[in-house]
């Protein structure tokens, strides 16, 4: 399981630059998961133990009004709402991962950044 703590997650979508400036942060604490990226986007979510040595996210992404995704996908006037699903390796303070996200694959770089503030 994900230790409780704060994570960086940088993404970017094939043909645009590697880890651009495309991030967003989020806190786990007790499986669940919350965060945001710098343009409105908002992420919940949780993480269960997979049938091997990875753990399954279940990712809830909501795009704000007019949003765009780095695959290229524009959020209606109601913005938009899409599940993504990810197995990453619980363990490891920085990993990389290749996710589906409405279709288009996104290349994600997931890095543990501490512990939560007490």
């Amino acid at each position: 399981m994900f230790r409780n703590g704060i994570y960086k997650i940088a993404y970017y979508s094939p043909g645009q630059q590697e880890f651009a400036a495309d991030h967003a942060l989020a806190v786990m604490r007790d499986g669940r998961f919350i965060g945001s990226d710098p343009l409105g986007g908002f992420y919940t979510g949780s993480s269960a133990c997979g049938p091997s040595y990875l753990d399954v996210m279940t990712i809830e992404l909501t795009m704000p009004p007019g949003g765009e995704l780095v695959t290229g996908l524009i959020a209606g006037p109601s913005g938009a709402t899409i599940k993504v699903r990810a197995e990453l390796d619980a363990s490891l303070n920085t990993q990389c991962a290749i996710v589906d996200v409405a279709g288009m694959p996104v290349h994600l770089q997931v890095t543990y950044l501490g512990p939560i503030p007490e």
